[in-house]
């Protein structure tokens, strides 16, 4: 596909082979490092095709939009595998943060401090999402940003970021407008651009991993028939940033 784009998945999969030895160094009586470490994908699975792979659409709600200071406060996914999507198996969480929330992201997700101040520990909800999630590849839409949110509790726990292979919606629709620019990549313009009705969990996390999900149906139906077939071509299609504005909510 495209020479730069490959280069650097290559250097991304040697760099995760050398973290997955340090893991594999690590994880003896360690659930979580054990199965972090064989989350990356080898090079059977990446030449083989995607629609076996099972693929589990996250999302995150956090106490504001500043990845240098805020926090998860939610995290909900589901799964999919076979372009269907798996209503019965999914994660969803209420994550306790000291952190407060700011007034802005009480009223878009409704999570107050004290439903929040109930919610379970953080280390305990990524160790229980890591071993569900197990190698699945991850995505979610604008991923870098939930990424950082779960990498803060990840790192220390693993000593390593989250392995799997993580693919982001709004890159794949750049991808498949073939970057031409001139659209905005936000996950409601999508929506309304790829006809998908809002279900009423707009704003939380598994409502939102839903919905996700859903355009991420569309994507690859149209990705399958420009023969983009091997996880590996999906995962280039993934390389670019969006070629339009765009905001994580």
């Amino acid at each position: 596909m495209y020479g730069l784009d490959r280069i650097i998945f290559t250097a991304r999969r040697f760099k995760r082979a050398c973290v997955r030895r340090r893991l594999t160094a690590r994880a003896d009586g360690n659930p979580v490092i054990a199965a972090q470490s064989t989350a990356w994908p080898d090079r059977r699975r990446l030449k083989g095709e995607w629609g076996s792979e099972r693929f589990v659409i996250f999302d995150t709600e956090t106490t504001g939009l500043d990845p240098g200071r805020d926090h998860a406060v939610s995290l909900g996914a589901v799964s999919m595998t076979g372009g269907r999507i798996a209503l019965g198996d999914t994660f969803d969480r209420i994550i306790a943060a000291d952190a407060h929330p700011s007034r802005h992201s009480i009223v878009v997700h409704g999570l107050t401090p004290p439903a929040i101040a109930k919610g379970h520990h953080p280390q305990s909800v990524l160790s229980d999402f890591l071993l569900w999630a197990g190698d699945a590849v991850l995505l979610a839409h604008h991923s870098a940003f939930d990424m950082i949110m779960l990498n803060r509790t990840v790192e220390p726990l693993c000593g390593a970021p989250i392995q799997n292979l993580v693919l982001d919606t709004a890159h794949l629709a750049g991808h498949v407008d073939r970057r031409r620019g001139g659209f905005a990549y936000d996950l409601d313009s999508l929506l309304d651009r790829y006809d998908i009705p809002r279900s009423g969990g707009r704003h939380t996390a598994l409502g939102d991993a839903l919905l996700t999900a859903r355009l991420l149906q569309k994507l690859l139906k149209i990705l399958a028939a420009r023969r983009i077939n091997t996880l590996a071509e999906l995962a280039l299609c993934n390389q670019a940033d969006p070629p339009g504005p765009a905001t994580h909510l």
